[in-house]
């Protein structure tokens, strides 16, 4: 048995089910939940797969295995470069990590004056903002031929340029 078991048995969430380094407790599993091996993450049939404990969880020996047309990166490199590059040639698309926490710096507009101490107005906003970042990003991608990494690249020095010539 190794010490995480041990301390999945130890404390549990009673609302989530989960030890606190998010391992889960069997014993809170339903009649008709499948208790997989670890590593069968990456073949759930999902339209989108978002890894976000882990870096490089997703590498070119394990990416044939991913079925989602879409990954978003919640975690800092979770994905490999390789493997990047081989989902790409499959038609998978990985929204890079820089982009998908990129809200987490919103928590700026509330320090100088841009957002009041207002959850609506703040998420009002952070949605606002991703939606028209992710969506020029993807349209780039798409008229550029380019991944969404690239696009979010050159757009980064697009603004860049414009802002500080």
């Amino acid at each position: 048995m190794t010490g995480t078991a041990l301390l999945e048995v130890a404390w549990t969430d009673p609302v989530t089910g989960c030890d606190r380094f998010g391992g889960i407790d069997r014993d809170y599993l339903k009649p008709g939940d499948e208790l997989r091996p670890p590593e069968a993450w990456l073949d759930v049939p999902a339209e989108v797969l978002v890894p976000a404990a882990i870096s490089y969880c997703v590498d070119a020996d394990n990416q044939a295995k991913i079925g989602a047309k879409l990954i978003v990166e919640a975690a800092n490199l979770p994905v490999t470069p390789d493997a990047e590059e081989l989902l790409d040639a499959r038609g998978i698309r990985v929204l890079p990590d820089f982009v998908a926490n990129s809200a987490t710096s919103s928590w700026w507009w509330t320090l100088f004056g841009d957002v009041d101490a207002d959850a609506e107005e703040a998420f009002g906003k952070v949605r606002a903002r991703m939606r028209a970042l992710v969506t020029s990003m993807f349209e780039v991608a798409t008229l550029d031929g380019l991944s969404l990494r690239a696009a979010a690249l050159q757009l980064s020095e697009n603004n860049i340029e414009a802002r500080f010539g």
